[in-house]
């Protein structure tokens, strides 16, 4: 609370000193213009004075405000300057700050005024008309003037650097004092801060800690009846509600946990015996699965007429199914009742992608389709389970030439990511998944409806076991695909 106060006073001091300078910077400049303004108006009177009094005085004006211009050198850093854009007098000759202010006279303009840096230092330019009037006409008539005619201008040059150095002396003491009264205010806040808001916090927060530690039976000296005063009462009344409940809550909590830890026995005993009812299934089936494929191959050896050919493969490629289906389910039971073990380690990628592909070669050719590995390195380390990758492989793969079209080429990649992470790509040229669909292909026997349209058997499983693989080896996988175009399925891997 204090610290913010602070901020907020120094930030008023120093908002109000940087106004402060702004207006002086105005100031400057007003001041210079006020000169100079007013050294062209007694230049304008004097002029005037002579002409009227020509026969009285010898200098015509242009040559009274020239010598003026002299004497002005001589006794004070003001400069002026008559200039025309019709000269008699080359030496009149105007500069550039005067031509382009005379350039703005004819168009209307009054006055022109300028900040000029120099090597002296910035002057402050400034620049008026001056017009034909009756007095003038015995000098200038000659020139075809007429009253009211523009006939040149005078410039006044004023120096800044006297007019800063003044301020910057009532900016020192300015500055001083807001200092000065700044500290006066820290001071000030601190002491009331320390006696209105820290004693009385300090004292809550000791109030507070002694409630953490058990001690309700609290006296808290706070009188006040601002906020503090009330967050007192409301602690004070706190106290005695927790003390009065706290024997019931913790009643409540031994028997909670009591009922908790019966219930938490119970799942471990019926999640025990789900698993074992699991493999004991899968085994049982799993052996008469087994003997039925090898007596239907072995029957299909000895037979000839085709239709009972096709009545023996039916049989071994639906008892092939059940044991897939079966070894898909043992898994994911497994993963879910937490008996798989990831045991992860350094292990070179490229190596067990291609036992992988050499196995999965066979099938692929039978279906007319080519697998071709593309590697960027020789050999790509990462940290994962090598069997539980080489199950993920499988999946992916089985998937990569069951939905491939005829006559099409599987390209299997594996690179390092510009983040280094080693990657493994699969990507397939098939009846691919719709956009919608794709969310939803890791849930647990989902198949989409282009894979059951395309009449290819799947249990719905296999990309949910690889998920879970992956994320166990913290890895993740990523799926994109247009429909027949074809799938792009990316493994991303921790590199070592």
């Amino acid at each position: 609370m204090a610290i913010p106060f602070i901020v907020t006073v120094i930030a008023i001091l120093v908002g109000s000193y940087f106004l402060l300078e702004a207006r002086e910077n105005n100031l400057i400049l007003d001041t210079a213009y006020q000169q100079a303004r007013t050294v062209f108006k007694m230049l304008v009177i004097t002029r005037q004075w002579v002409a009227e009094k020509r026969e009285e005085i010898k200098p015509v004006p242009a040559v009274a405000t020239k010598e003026l211009a002299e004497y002005a050198k001589r006794l004070s850093d003001i400069r002026f300057h008559i200039t025309s854009d019709k000269l008699v007098d080359p030496a009149n000759a105007p500069d550039k700050f005067e031509k382009a202010a005379m350039k703005q006279f004819k168009k209307g303009a009054k006055e022109v005024y300028k900040i000029v840096e120099t090597k002296n230092g910035r002057i402050y330019r400034y620049m008026a008309p001056l017009f034909i009037n009756k007095a003038c006409m015995s000098c200038h008539v000659y020139q075809g003037y007429h009253i009211g005619d523009f006939r040149g201008g005078i410039s006044v040059s004023i120096p800044l650097a006297p007019i800063y150095n003044s301020v910057s002396k009532n900016r020192k003491i300015l500055l001083g004092l807001i200092v000065t009264i700044g500290l006066l205010l820290l001071v000030l806040v601190k002491i009331l801060i320390t006696k209105l808001v820290l004693i009385p916090v300090a004292k809550l927060e000791k109030a507070a800690t002694e409630i953490s530690h058990g001690n309700y039976d609290i006296d808290i000296q706070i009188h006040s009846n601002d906020e503090l005063g009330t967050l007192t009462k409301t602690l004070e009344k706190m106290s005695k509600k927790i003390s009065l409940s706290q024997e019931e809550l913790k009643n409540r909590i031994k028997e909670a946990t009591g009922k908790l830890k019966a219930a938490n026995e119970k799942l471990i005993e019926i999640a025990t015996k789900k698993s074992e009812l699991y493999s004991a299934l899968a085994h049982d089936i799993r052996t008469p699965l087994a003997i039925i494929t090898l007596g239907s191959e072995n029957i299909k050896a000895k037979l000839n007429k085709t239709e009972d050919l096709e009545i023996i493969e039916a049989i071994k490629n639906n008892a092939m199914r059940l044991k897939i289906l079966f070894e898909h389910l043992l898994e994911i039971e497994r993963i879910e009742s937490g008996i798989v073990k990831i045991n992860i380690r350094k292990e070179e990628i490229n190596a067990i992608l291609g036992k992988e592909i050499d196995a999965m070669r066979l099938y692929a050719e039978n279906s007319g389709i080519s697998l071709k590995f593309i590697s960027s390195s020789k050999k790509l380390y990462a940290l994962v389970d090598k069997d539980k990758l080489s199950i993920c492989l499988q999946n992916i793969l089985s998937n990569a030439i069951k939905f491939s079209f005829s006559g099409t080429t599987i390209e299997i990649k594996s690179y390092y990511s510009e983040r280094n992470n080693a990657v493994i790509e699969i990507i397939d040229h098939g009846i691919g998944i719709a956009s919608g669909e794709i969310d939803k292909i890791f849930d647990k026997f989902y198949r989409t409806e282009r894979a059951k349209n395309a009449n290819r058997y799947g249990t719905g499983l296999g990309l949910t076991i690889t998920k879970k693989f992956i994320d166990a080896m913290n890895g993740k996988i990523y799926i994109s695909s247009e429909p027949e175009v074809g799938t792009n399925v990316k493994i991303v891997l921790q590199a070592v």
